[in-house]
């Protein structure tokens, strides 16, 4: 129901009213945001400054710097453990075999069109909307892949490409032999070989029944991954430009994927598109570095032997954060 103090300068002359009619005090101590009264010896106002310099500040024991001490020393964050369990298992994909194949046979020189990203269009559950699940059929699956390789749905036009025409005749050979997408996800390795199926009728792609087994996923739900294509960038001193260094470390990695290093492209690359890879790094994930060895994170990691001092450095920046002075947590996973 609309009253006469709502809206515009109506408003702001009732609120003037109401604010008439309390008694002015002497001084206060209240909470900032909502104004609340408290005594000045309920705050810890120590606490309260050293869990800002951690929250916002950028060097040794700051949230910043772990961030930063991720990028530089050759590790990417990514939303969820998914996309990180499928970038360390790149090595298993044939991916330039493949690619020259698909510009040879089928015309498509999009390089998101890769073994990795069709088998993630298999492995992972598409999501919910308002609570109805997704529909299942040939032609949800053609546009799911079609998606995963393009980051948008397809649009009119775009069903007569090749590309399309691609997801459409993968599609048509693995969605018969399954009930729905739950049990897609629970077999991708199928998925994948009636995948295969389809492929070798376009051209002598590589074969996709036998890849390499996956890398074990550890540990459980981690958000990042080594990439021994980044450089490792000695942290030791020049705090002030660690963050405009990992920026560029992401930029180069967008390029070298063939992406373009636009704003929001280079804003999700260093702290993804979603809280989630964050709220593992800052949570359960800064927990694994501190307490575990560093031989073990880099054998959990993937990390080779002559590589270590990647794990390494992370590591000293995951052990100079402290508790969390404030809320007398371990972590920041609220932090994001």
């Amino acid at each position: 129901m609309r009253h006469p103090h709502h809206g515009g300068q109506n408003a702001r002359d009732w609120r003037r009213k109401v604010a008439a009619l309390g008694k002015r005090r002497g001084d206060r101590v209240s909470t900032y945001k909502f104004l609340l009264d408290t005594e000045a010896g309920d705050i810890d106002f120590d606490a309260a400054a050293r869990a800002y310099d951690i929250t916002e500040g950028i060097g040794r024991g700051t949230l910043i710097g772990l961030l930063c001490a991720l990028h530089l020393s050759g590790f990417r964050l990514f939303s969820n453990a998914g996309e990180a369990h499928r970038f360390r298992n790149r090595a298993r994909y044939p991916a330039a075999g493949f690619a020259r194949a698909l510009e040879a046979h089928a015309g498509i020189g999009n390089p998101g069109v890769t073994v990795e990203s069709i088998e993630g269009a298999f492995s992972s559950l598409p999501r919910s909307k308002g609570g109805i699940p997704p529909s299942w059929s040939q032609d949800d699956l053609a546009v799911r892949l079609f998606q995963a390789w393009n980051g948008r749905s397809p649009a009119e036009e775009d069903r007569g490409g090749a590309e399309f025409g691609l997801a459409a005749g993968i599609a048509g050979a693995v969605a018969p032999h399954f009930g729905g997408w739950k049990e897609l996800a629970g077999d991708a390795a199928q998925a994948l070989a009636r995948a295969d199926d389809y492929l070798q009728t376009v051209g002598p792609f590589p074969k996709l029944d036998r890849l390499p087994p996956e890398a074990a996923a550890r540990p459980a739900n981690c958000t990042f991954a080594c990439d021994a294509g980044s450089p490792f960038i000695d942290m030791d001193g020049h705090e002030d430009i660690w963050l405009h260094r990992a920026v560029a470390v992401c930029a180069a990695r967008l390029r070298r994927d063939g992406q373009d290093a636009s704003a929001s492209a280079l804003t999700n690359a260093v702290v993804t598109a979603s809280n989630n890879g964050l709220s593992w790094l800052f949570g359960t994930g800064l927990r694994y570095l501190r307490e575990n060895a560093r031989e073990t994170i880099a054998a959990d990691l993937s990390v080779p032997e002559p590589e270590h001092r990647r794990v390494e450095q992370l590591k000293a920046f995951a052990d100079a954060l402290p508790p969390n002075p404030l809320f007398d947590t371990a972590g920041y996973a609220e932090f994001r």
